[in-house]
Parts: structure tokens; sequence; C-alpha cells
């Protein structure tokens, strides 16, 4: 949980699904305090275990990661 209000870093990963990364992309700058967000396919090796079309989100507080500019 990042708490009400904090700022946020993301990442949206995905297997080939450009809808689903707009999507997710809208909401989360909608609901969330978001300094940074980036989007990336995900590795083949995961793809092979969840299929064509997953989409999801890596989330962390802002002060969780100081060391990043």
């Amino acid at each position: 949980m990042v708490g009400q209000g904090a700022k946020v870093r993301a990442q949206i990963v995905h297997g080939y699904n450009p809808e689903g990364v707009a999507r997710l992309r809208a909401e989360v700058e909608k609901r969330l305090n978001v300094k940074w967000l980036g989007t990336t396919q995900i590795a083949p090796v995961l793809g092979a275990h969840t299929g064509p079309g997953v989409v999801g989100l890596i989330l962390a507080r802002e002060d969780a990661l100081p060391s990043i500019g």
C-alpha cells in the first residue's frame, strides 16, 4: 500500500497489449500521484506463462527509491 496522496513511480508491463496499456495508464494517472510512469513489454520467459495480452503494474513510493533521480 502506498498511502493516500503519496508520490509514486510506476511501470506498466504488458504482453503486446497497447489498448490495455492505454486504459491502465489513464486510470493510474487519474488515481495516483505519479512522478514517473514507464511502459515496457514483459520478457518472453514470463510471457510464455501468462500468454498474450497480459497487463500489469509495478508500483513503489518515490521515497522508497531515494537513489533514483
